[in-house]
């Protein structure tokens, strides 16, 4: 339990208003938050928040360490790498890899592929420079 970074993880939490099918497994200091769903036949790794009213289809694979915002929406078949955060409000269609420590600005629409260390943002998201002297996302750095 909690390999890597020195954790030890009680088991998951998983709130009584939300709705997490018998099919999911779910890692140990996994927390799924009020009014979220999550579908059938999905893993989740550990240490992963789902926050409130986030939604995460069938067939997810969520690694190790992942936030998923408030109101998140990933549509099925979905794979989210570990470390990486999916913003309050963001959509991923079906079928979509966001890669390790990627970053999914909040409302953001993801229509395609993210890389490994990747921040994207808007509709359709597309990568953009970030900052880490600024903490921000910088939008002159876009294509």
């Amino acid at each position: 339990m909690g390999r890597g970074i020195g954790l030890v993880l009680a088991d998951s939490l998983v709130d009584p208003h939300a709705i997490v099918a018998s099919s999911t497994r779910l890692g140990p200091g996994t927390f799924v938050n009020a009014g979220s769903t999550i579908g059938a036949v999905s893993i989740i790794g550990e240490g992963v928040l789902i926050n409130r009213s986030a939604s995460v289809g069938h067939h997810c694979l969520i690694e190790d360490f992942v936030s998923i915002g408030p109101g998140a929406t990933l549509a099925g078949n979905i794979h989210v790498g570990e470390c990486a955060m999916i913003g309050a409000g963001a959509t991923i269609l079906p079928n979509i890899r966001i890669g390790r420590g990627a970053i999914v600005s909040a409302g953001s629409v993801v229509k395609g592929h993210v890389p490994d260390d990747t921040a994207v943002a808007g509709n359709p998201a597309r990568p953009r420079a970030f900052d880490p002297r600024r903490s921000t996302l910088n939008v002159e750095g876009w294509e």
